[in-house]
């Protein structure tokens, strides 16, 4: 999603964030649809989509200086936070959040 918002809002125009149809108040409908739409995924493939999609962001972040990422309102798109504050988080908020979420599954699965 990040990637998708970057190429739109650097081209001058205004990604929907979070996502088409959504806003930060229905998260857990937009969640669940990404729920269903990758449910079925093997973890093999799974693990592939991830380090492909963070390879590609950390791309996006490289051709940024430290003011290009951190200075507030510099990218119109962005509104009243900076560039870096949205990598930040698509990328190392989400991994945390992520990780919390599946470390209690690991007792139940691994036992």
């Amino acid at each position: 999603m990040m990637q998708t918002w970057y190429k739109v809002g650097m081209s001058g125009k205004k990604p929907a964030i979070p996502a088409e149809g959504f806003t930060f108040q229905t998260l857990p409908a937009l969640n669940h649809r990404i729920w269903e739409q990758y449910k079925g995924t093997e973890l093999k493939k799974a693990i592939a989509m991830f380090k492909k999609s963070h390879k590609d962001v950390m791309a996006l972040v490289a051709k940024h200086s430290n003011n290009e990422l951190f200075t507030k309102k510099k990218y119109q798109w962005t509104g009243t936070t900076s560039l870096g504050a949205y990598f930040i988080s698509a990328t190392s908020s989400h991994y945390d959040w992520g990780l919390k979420t599946v470390k209690p599954l690991k007792k139940i699965v691994f036992f």
